[in-house]
């Protein structure tokens, strides 16, 4: 009997620690005594509800921990209606789709940020209609096989879809030079050599169907190695500067598109 009862007892206090490591929870407060923050682990992910400082009961934001190193974003107005949300990297710095949302709960507007040289970079934009239909921004389209034969050529078509300088302006697309290696934050892009590839209205400004098409790149491209690879560089628009400080202004959009070459 003693022992099954000391069994008992030690079956409870395991419980009891497990339960512990698997939820726990901690509140901030404001100065004025109410409820700042409350911070609840579960199952060793953390989660933060964040409260607006007059309205104890309204949550402000919540941050949930993804991982080691990624976490998710919800802020709210005082309606408790979502305003907008999307990840950090390392709790400060925002990266992938970012959703801005309006008063009736549409995205609006996403905003896509990636990571350049260890800083948060907007890197394209779209902003819809009632109507979801996109009417603005700064974002480009590509078209290339995601799967070729080795020995392959790949036709790559690039398009600046919407300009943010205006329609006016070039585009041209970056890729490093064979044999130059490009670190996957780009870190090293003003230390490695490139190559230029100029929009069908620079190569053909003489031809009457193709000299206005100032935004459309074309090229070729193979690989001589098989397997998992990745189209990587920079497209960039460039408009002739708007005062004398400067002789023309630049926009770059990077893009990292993976493909297979089997």
């Amino acid at each position: 009997m003693k022992k099954q009862f000391i069994y008992i007892i030690s079956i409870l206090v395991l419980s009891c620690c497990k339960e512990n490591n698997r939820s726990q929870a901690k509140l901030e407060y404001y100065l004025n005594g109410k409820i700042k923050s409350k911070t609840t682990i579960v199952d060793g992910k953390k989660t933060v509800h964040n409260f607006f400082e007059n309205n104890e009961n309204v949550v402000k934001s919540i941050i949930t921990e993804v991982n080691d190193t990624l976490s998710h974003a919800m802020y709210y107005d005082l309606a408790h209606n979502l305003k907008e949300e999307g990840d950090f990297y390392l709790d400060s710095l925002k990266i992938g789709k970012w959703k801005i949302y309006d008063t009736i709960g549409r995205a609006s507007d996403v905003r896509d940020y990636i990571l350049i040289e260890n800083n948060s970079y907007l890197n394209q934009r779209w902003v819809m209609n009632q109507d979801n239909d996109t009417i603005g921004g700064n974002y480009f389209l590509v078209k290339m096989k995601d799967t070729i034969d080795f020995g392959e050529v790949n036709r790559i078509y690039f398009l600046l879809k919407q300009p943010l300088f205006s329609e006016d302006s070039e585009a041209f697309v970056l890729l490093p030079k064979d044999g130059q290696n490009l670190e996957n934050d780009f870190s090293n892009q003003n230390e490695i050599e490139w190559d230029t590839i100029f929009s069908l209205g620079t190569k053909f400004e003489s031809n009457q169907d193709l000299k206005f098409r100032n935004h459309d790149i074309v090229f070729d491209a193979y690989s001589k190695d098989k397997g998992k690879m990745n189209l990587k560089g920079i497209l960039v628009e460039k408009e002739p500067g708007g005062d004398e400080s400067v002789d023309f202004k630049t926009r770059n959009i990077y893009f990292d598109i993976p493909y297979f070459v089997k």
